[in-house]
């Protein structure tokens, strides 16, 4: 369990910074982390998901400005869901999956909330490969038809309404597939609870979906640990 909590607290890490930097151009790849504000290189210590945040009390060691709430709070996330990966499904080949998921759903859901956009480099060269170990590792057709449901789903009110922006349409296919055609209409149902949760908590009227809908296909990934046969 203790791994898994740190390997989801790493990949939460790792995955804000690249939902943070890429879509703004930013290089983060092969430079050293730094403070946004005095431009310190964080040394090892100061680079410890979760442990790190509080040590510093929140604080960067140099100047002293405070730390952005969301990198931790990513990082908290990731921890809590590998945990529950590795309770569904201890360290198997769907936990590794599982964890290769979330490091999608968080790259997609930082950039979305910081930027309201959804990269074409994290839905084709993260996205697509997921959708094709899915497809053709389990049930071809039944994968291949949540993602056209999916899409197609959106997609509709994406032309209808304006309020569904092109990369929420294109995620849902990647979303779709990996649920498959009968979980299609739960993911809905609980994006939609979780955009209506967001609208509230954070009183605006127009919110990233994105995040919503990447925490409803976690759920369904996981659904059999909720014990909820109802909705299977």
């Amino acid at each position: 369990m203790l791994i898994a909590i740190i390997i989801g607290a790493v990949i939460g890490s790792f995955s804000h910074v690249v939902g943070a930097h890429q879509p703004v151009g930013r290089q983060w790849a092969f430079r050293r982390s730094q403070c946004d504000n005095c431009e310190h290189v964080l040394t090892v210590y100061e680079l410890l998901p979760i442990v790190s945040y509080m040590w510093q009390r929140g604080r960067c060691r140099r100047c002293a400005v405070k730390i952005e709430r969301s990198i931790v709070l990513v990082e908290w996330l990731g921890a809590m869901s590998a945990a529950i990966l590795y309770n569904v499904y201890g360290f198997s080949w769907a936990f590794f999956l599982g964890v290769i998921l979330l490091a999608f759903f968080c790259m997609i859901s930082v950039a979305d909330w910081y930027y309201m956009i959804v990269p074409n480099q994290f839905i084709g060269f993260i996205g697509v490969p997921i959708v094709l170990i899915v497809m053709f590792s389990s049930s071809f057709y039944e994968h291949l038809l949540g993602g056209i449901l999916a899409f197609t789903m959106l997609y509709t009110l994406h032309l209808t309404t304006g309020g569904i922006g092109a990369g929420d349409v294109k995620l849902a296919f990647v979303l779709g597939s990996v649920v498959g055609v009968a979980h299609v209409f739960t993911m809905f149902l609980f994006a939609s609870i979780f955009g209506f949760l967001f609208v509230l908590l954070m009183k605006k009227r127009k919110i990233p979906f994105a995040p919503s809908l990447c925490m409803a296909t976690f759920l369904c990934y996981n659904i059999n640990y909720f014990e909820m046969p109802w909705l299977m």
